[in-house]
């Protein structure tokens, strides 16, 4: 029961990002954790490391075509003492 409550929650926050941002521009990296792999009393770091790294070597290529290329505007706030004066 709490699987389907997460999963539910985790898929309506998805659809709400993209909604939001439009389809093509959200991605997602969900992949699937080998039973036991993250027990409370007997996880193993190294093992939670490289998992971890094994799949981000799969999702790097995307990462890096939608968002290495972006370089935010410079910060300007719109309320304090600094506000407008750059």
């Amino acid at each position: 029961m709490v699987n389907v409550l997460l999963t539910g929650q985790s898929a309506g926050a998805f659809t709400m990002v993209q909604h939001l941002l439009g389809p093509g521009n959200a991605h997602r990296l969900d992949p699937q954790a080998p039973a036991g792999l993250a027990r409370l009393d007997g996880a193993d770091a190294r093992d939670l490391l490289a998992k971890a790294s094994y799949h981000s070597r799969y999702f790097c290529p995307t990462f890096e075509a939608v968002f290495a290329g972006h370089s935010p505007a410079p910060y300007r706030p719109c309320y304090g003492p600094h506000a407008g004066s750059r």
